[in-house]
């Protein structure tokens, strides 16, 4: 399929684009496929490979759709963000080589930009697929093994990478580093290894003991805190969209996300809590935001739950008060 400069390329369009370039790379689109709790714009296979690609148009927030791309590559073989090519510019390149996506730019067709880092999918996705009518897929044990690149782990376990940047000039030992992340020992020394793998750490003997620290100078630094920044939750990405509609009600004083999420404690079936402080509670007002939390639910596949409350509500000091006090303020209305 072919666009003409003049004509903008729409979502729908670059989807119909990079369906036509994979099925001549030889592979079969399946129908939609959900993925945990999201629904890729386009899943293909050939043999044992998956490809998950996010399409986005010109109005998108590219850094949700950079990251949600980020998610499905822990997923399939290769995972890419397909854009109007215009929108693909150098820093976009480095943050997706980083994150080890791939780029494909829609003109007046469809092209791969950046390859993505292969790995193996995930098995449980594979065996899914299997089970689908009329799909043949060569069973988990028979692929080519490949190992995981360091980036989806990075991406599991993005806390060792805050902790290291956010006190950059500390030494520490793998166990201090493995407690103050919350993340267990044997998981934070291979993420060590990966770390200095790409020269990011670095290692030094003291007595008996082995101490880690931020390489500064490194180059792949600069890419490692964009990738600690990506939001990445679902429930998180799905708070935020909520809470960016919500500054257009004029009655919304701020909205604070509350609970699990708010405290990175979240499972895939978690409610994503959301106290709405409003100045004046009305039905209509009610209503309205119910709508919209309905909006992001139905995009999202994330359950929003609003909870109305006013000022002086939050100055009570029952428990959920106290929780909510203790949240994160997604917005707030000077």
């Amino acid at each position: 399929m072919k666009y003409t400069s003049k004509e903008p390329i729409t979502e729908k369009g670059i989807v119909d684009a990079v369906e036509t370039l994979l099925r001549k790379s030889g592979y079969r689109i399946l129908p939609q496929l959900r993925i945990r709790t999201w629904r890729p714009d386009i899943v293909g296979l050939k043999g044992d490979e998956v490809v998950i690609v996010e399409a986005k148009g010109q109005g998108s927030d590219i850094r949700k759709a950079l990251a949600q791309t980020a998610l499905y590559s822990t997923d399939a073989t290769s995972a890419y963000l397909a854009l109007p090519t215009e929108r693909i510019h150098h820093d976009l390149k480095e943050a997706a080589k980083a994150l080890g996506t791939g780029l494909i730019g829609v003109g007046e067709t469809a092209k791969i930009e950046l390859k993505a880092t292969p790995s193996e999918p995930r098995a449980s996705l594979l065996r899914r697929i299997r089970q689908m009518r009329n799909i043949s897929v060569r069973p988990v044990g028979e692929a080519k093994r490949r190992a995981s690149p360091a980036t989806a782990r990075l991406l599991r376990h993005r806390r060792v990478l805050e902790v290291l940047l956010a006190r950059p000039a500390r030494r520490f030992t793998i166990r201090e580093l493995s407690q103050e992340a919350g993340i267990s020992y044997s998981t934070t020394w291979r993420m060590v290894q990966d770390l200095e793998a790409l020269g990011a750490v670095i290692g030094e003997r003291v007595g008996t003991s082995r101490l880690l620290s931020l390489n500064q100078q490194a180059p792949v630094v600069k890419e490692l805190k964009s990738l600690a920044d990506l939001e990445l939750s679902p429930h998180r990405l799905a708070a935020r969209e909520f809470s960016d509609l919500l500054e257009h009600v004029p009655e919304v004083r701020r909205a604070i996300l509350f609970g699990s999420v708010s405290r990175g404690r979240e499972a895939t079936t978690s409610d994503v809590d959301i106290a709405v402080v409003l100045t004046k509670k009305n039905q209509s007002t009610v209503n309205r935001i119910y709508d919209l939390a309905q909006s992001v639910q139905d995009r999202a596949r994330m359950k929003i739950v609003p909870l109305f409350v006013s000022e002086s509500d939050l100055d009570s000091p029952n428990r959920l008060m106290r929780s909510i006090k203790s949240g994160e303020v997604l917005f707030e209305r000077p």
